[in-house]
Parts: C-alpha cells; structure tokens; sequence
C-alpha cells in the first residue's frame, strides 16, 4: 500500500500514478463547493471505456472494487475520523488519504472485509 502523497487543497488537480503493475493511471479530484464534496475521474487503460469517471469521493477500503476483475490494484480511501472527506483541505491537512493498493492488498480486503477468499 502506497500513499498518494501530492495531493492540495486546490479545488481541480491531477496527478499521474505509477500502479503497481508498471502501468499509468491519472487521477483528477474536483471539490464540489455547492455540495462540500470531492469527485474524482480516474483514466487507466485497461478499464473498457478509458475512465472511471464522475464518481463521488467517500471512504472505502478500495473505491475501484467494481473494477476488481479488470484490474489488479485498487484505491482506498481513508480518514481520521471515518468521515468523508466534505472539506476542501481534507487531503492538504492529512484528515484523509489514498492509498493506491497492490494486488496482495486487495485481497486482503476481499478477505477481511468482504469474507470473499480469492
């Protein structure tokens, strides 16, 4: 598990990941001021239309599990205090972070969280 540690409190970013695989993913995070939300679009090669995209930031052990056939890595998003992230300084003062996952990562939380051995 690797933290994605250049991520601000500026409101649209983007960051390319090295995935764990050797290939390249781009993250971009929006915060959404009329919502107190972050979204995120995260563009990777092998997902069948190019990018997931638009999705609601929240937290969970792998925010890619619906991809979890298609890829062999995830995200997890994680916070102090087990709440969303709802302010624009979430990740800059360290109440949230993502984490990109390996593939042994990920099934430990297919294991250990969704009881699924794989």
């Amino acid at each position: 598990m690797v933290q994605i540690d250049n991520l601000t409190d500026a409101a649209d970013q983007v960051t390319t990941l090295q995935m764990p695989d050797g290939s390249i993913g781009t993250l971009e995070l929006n915060f959404r001021g009329s919502t107190s939300r972050w979204s995120y679009n995260f563009t990777h090669p092998q997902f069948p239309n190019g990018a997931d995209n638009g999705q609601m930031l929240c937290i969970h052990p792998n925010i890619l599990r619906n991809f979890k056939n298609i890829l062999s890595f995830g995200m997890s998003c994680v916070s102090v205090d087990g709440n969303d992230p709802v302010s624009i300084e979430a990740f800059a003062s360290g109440q949230t972070s993502l984490f990109i996952l390996d593939e042994v990562d990920v099934d430990a939380v297919e294991s250990s969280i969704y009881g699924i051995n794989t």
